[in-house]
């Protein structure tokens, strides 16, 4: 399913919302779930304050219904890359901050400050999966399983599998859940790399043994237990020192269209072969700037009516070529990268 393309104004440093929810807005199965399910709130702030905000964003998206004049072909795609999309009015998104700072009580939104796109993207997929989980949780009857995984959890939802391993002990592992998968791009020039070095094994400092209750050596290893349908990752390009101060890294690291994911970093409960490993780019979030505190937020989406890319820069819509995706220039760096299963 594509949409019909809108810009979002930008008021307030509304930025870091506005890339997130161009990206979400070119992610199919989340378009198909909200699009679906046709909620509305009629202005009242109820129990499910995320899934009806969403609902509603998402009705104002009318589906893209392509004509010779606006759909571009594989032919003439490269010789028309900068056209201007043919978009609706430009939308005000202000009502997220509103509501979304309302409904938790460990809301980061504050209004005319920038914030953190990946923290935002966080607060919204799990409000949306706390609110269906708990409305999935009134529909099912008390001697029914109630640990069904809600359709959030579908599309974004993925496992850790954490292996601790103790000298002269047994090891021990656990599962941890995830909706970004976060990348150290410290030591990695490449996705590839930062990948791998997610999963080496780390020594884990001052670890007491829970049966001697003394300190023991220990090692852990990170390893991938469940690959999402759609598989977001984060690049830490901000990273903080010991008084506290973040930083951009100015480093750059390159991204594939194609990602196949190496078996390597998989348990061995994960199905290695079943084809679940491979992957397309459909949406980035960069982040523009040499500071994290005045940078700028923006999102190149590929949409499947146009055929193309299209640059989402708060109100302005335009088409770039592939390898402007691929290559971002100056100090735009892929913040988070969006892909979905093939």
């Amino acid at each position: 399913m594509s949409l019909q393309p809108r810009g979002l104004i930008n008021r307030s440093t509304f930025c870091y919302i506005n890339s997130i929810l161009q990206a979400l807005l070119a992610c199919s199965p989340l378009c198909q779930l909200l699009k679906g399910l046709n909620y509305t709130s009629n202005g009242i702030i109820t129990s499910t304050p995320c899934i009806e905000i969403m609902c509603e964003f998402f009705s104002q998206f009318k589906e893209f219904s392509g004509s010779p004049e606006t759909r571009l072909s594989k032919k003439n795609k490269n010789k028309r890359r900068n056209f201007d999309a043919y978009c609706g009015d430009s939308l005000e998104v202000s009502s997220f901050y509103k509501i979304l700072n309302g409904s938790r009580s460990d809301t980061f939104l504050i209004e005319g400050q920038q914030e953190d796109a990946e923290e935002f993207l966080g607060l919204l997929l799990n409000g949306l999966n706390y609110e269906m989980k708990s409305m999935m949780n009134m529909f099912e009857r008390e001697d029914e399983e109630t640990n069904k995984q809600t359709p959030i959890e579908n599309i974004f939802g993925g496992k850790f599998l954490s292996n601790i391993h103790k000298k002269g002990e047994e090891s021990t592992s656990n599962t941890q859940p995830f909706f970004t998968l976060q990348l150290d791009i410290e030591r990695a020039t490449t996705i590839f790399e930062a990948l791998k070095h997610l999963t080496d094994v780390k020594k884990i400092e001052g670890f007491i043994s829970s049966k001697s209750k003394q300190n023991i050596e220990a090692w852990q290893q990170i390893l991938i237990e469940q690959l999402p349908v759609v598989l977001v990752l984060h690049l830490k390009y901000f990273q903080f020192d010991w008084n506290g101060d973040c930083s951009k890294i100015t480093k750059k690291v390159s991204y594939p269209m194609n990602l196949q994911i190496d078996p390597k970093i998989l348990s061995e409960g994960t199905n290695r072969s079943s084809g679940k490993e491979k992957y397309k780019l459909f949406a980035i979030v960069y982040h523009e700037g040499e500071e994290v505190s005045d940078g700028h937020y923006l999102t190149d989406a590929f949409h499947d009516g146009y055929n193309t890319w299209l640059r989402f820069d708060d109100e302005k819509v335009k088409a770039v070529p592939e390898h402007s995706v691929l290559k971002p220039q100056g100090h735009r760096v892929p913040y988070l990268l969006f892909y979905r299963r093939i």
